[in-house]
C-alpha cells in the first residue's frame, strides 16, 4: 500500500536510504521534509515493512524529486513505478506542470528508469556528487487530460 509516511516509520527509510542511496543526507532532513507543507513523502509499505519511499518537494507549479529509493529485496517488481505513478498524481492534482530530479551520470539503471517514465536530459551538473562524479539534470513535463463535457 502507498501512503504518507508517519514519523514512526522513518528508521526504516534511513535504512533503505544507507542501503541504496548512500547520500550525504543526515537524519534530521529527512525528518524536516515529513512535517514540511511543500513536501510529498510517500512511501510502499506492506505488513508494516517499509518497501520504498519518494520523497518530492513541491514548489509552485515545478515539483523536484529529492530522494527516491526501494529496498534491495523489493526491487525490480514495479514499486518505484507505483510511487512514481502514484507521486505524478498527486502533483497533477495540485496544479505542477515539471517534474525535475538529479541522477548521477554513472547511473545508468536509474536513468533508463527515467527516460522510461518521460524524462528528458536537459543539463549536467559537474562535480555535483563530488570530484569528477557529475549529475544529469532531468525534467518531465506533467501531462493532463482534459475530458469535454
Amino acid at each position: 500500500m502507498i501512503r504518507e509516511i508517519d514519523v514512526n516509520e522513518l528508521d526504516q527509510v534511513l535504512k533503505i536510504d544507507r542501503l541504496v542511496l548512500g547520500t550525504n543526507w543526515e537524519d534530521h532532513h529527512y525528518h524536516t521534509e515529513i512535517f514540511n507543507e511543500d513536501s510529498i513523502f510517500l512511501i510502499d509499505v506492506c505488513s508494516n515493512v517499509v518497501r520504498g519511499f519518494i520523497l518530492i518537494l513541491v514548489l509552485g507549479l515545478d515539483a523536484e524529486i529529492l530522494q527516491i529509493a526501494t529496498h534491495p529485496d523489493y526491487q525490480k517488481k514495479g514499486l518505484a513505478s507505483r510511487l512514481f505513478g502514484t507521486s505524478v498524481e498527486i502533483l497533477q492534482d495540485v496544479g505542477v506542470e515539471y517534474l525535475f530530479l538529479e541522477v548521477r551520470e554513472s547511473n545508468s539503471c536509474a536513468i533508463e528508469f527515467y527516460r522510461k517514465k518521460g524524462f528528458i536530459q536537459t543539463g549536467v551538473r559537474k562535480n555535483y556528487y563530488g570530484l569528477n562524479r557529475h549529475a544529469n539534470l532531468m525534467r518531465k513535463r506533467l501531462s493532463y487530460d482534459c475530458i469535454s463535457d
